[in-house]
């Protein structure tokens, strides 16, 4: 099982190094940066459970970092705890929790305190994290739970591992409204396809972004991944602008400020299946996926990949 992970933002060693070994004795596990930009940075690469943030912060301080990250569509849910001084204004704990902080703590702090208001906001956070709040289809917890059940029971499975190319462009370009309308409807796609072809303990789970993961057998990966395919190319012109629906790309800055062409969008689908190896445990099964989705990326257009590799036995 793997610990939850809490990044710990502060610039003043002893209330560090405090938070730190306090959250490492109740059993997580504990990263510590100094200032935002580095909190920024690691909070994207690996989607901590909890950030704590130190309101006194270089840089760029603890507020400012508050926004940033509830404007992060990649963070923005993640459980915020401020840390404050004593004699930090009342208005500036209110306006810390106005721009996203979930609770606080005033510093000194005792142990007994950050523990509890840990462990009471990773709860929350999980309750929260068992549904999309915006398909309202179930969540990567459910889904591991579900990967689980089918792991144990024996019987041929297969999971299919849907994801948008060139979405983040589309964000970007469209803003974040027109992209929740595209994932609504990757969703009903996907749905529909289950609902024609699937069976009827067939799961489909939401993992956030654009990754959809839909499990299922063998027997009924084709069906669905040409029909999705198929009304995915068909109606995802709709959501552009006539007259990039007519060049057939769009114009973005990338973060350099250089302008770069993106086409259309297209849908790769990565299949895995328990027919030809072992697949033993959850984290096996997304090495799996991923590995086969980055194959699926480098092909052009909208593809469906499935991993045939046979597994070796070698006796002793």
């Amino acid at each position: 099982m793997n610990l939850k992970q809490i990044l710990v933002v502060s610039a003043d060693d002893e209330t560090g190094k405090l938070a730190e070994t306090t959250l490492q004795l109740d059993g997580y596990s504990v990263i510590r940066v100094p200032d935002s930009p580095a909190a920024l940075e690691y909070a994207r690469v690996h989607k901590p459970d909890m950030i704590i943030v130190d309101i006194d912060l270089p840089r760029m301080e603890g507020l400012a970092l508050n926004r940033r990250i509830r404007h992060d569509r990649e963070i923005h849910s993640i459980p915020i705890i401020m840390l404050t001084g004593a004699r930090t204004h009342p208005e500036d704990r209110l306006a810390g929790l106005k721009l996203g902080a979930d609770d606080y703590l005033l510093k000194p702090f005792v142990p007994q305190d950050l523990s509890i208001k840990v462990s009471r906001l990773i709860i929350r956070g999980e309750e929260h994290r068992a549904f999309s709040p915006l398909t309202r289809l179930p969540g990567n917890y459910a889904l591991e739970a579900e990967i689980a059940r089918r792991i144990e029971s024996k019987k041929a499975f297969a999971a299919c591992y849907f994801d948008l190319d060139d979405f983040r462009q589309f964000n970007d370009h469209y803003g974040y409204e027109q992209g929740d309308r595209v994932l609504r409807f990757l969703s009903m796609i996907i749905t529909g396809a289950k609902n024609q072809w699937g069976n009827k303990e067939d799961f489909l789970a939401h993992l956030g972004g654009d990754d959809f993961v839909l499990a299922t057998t063998p027997d009924k990966v084709k069906a669905m991944c040409d029909q999705v395919i198929h009304e995915f190319n068909h109606i995802i012109p709709d959501y552009y602008e006539e007259q990039d629906r007519k060049r057939g790309f769009i114009t973005v800055l990338n973060r350099k400020g250089e302008s770069r062409q993106f086409p259309l969008m297209t849908i790769s689908v990565a299949v895995a299946s328990n027919e030809n190896y072992s697949i033993r445990h959850y984290a096996q099964l997304l090495d799996i996926l991923n590995e086969m989705k980055h194959y699926a990326k480098r092909q052009p257009g909208s593809v469906w990949i499935k991993d045939r590799r046979q597994q070796t036995i070698t006796k002793e």
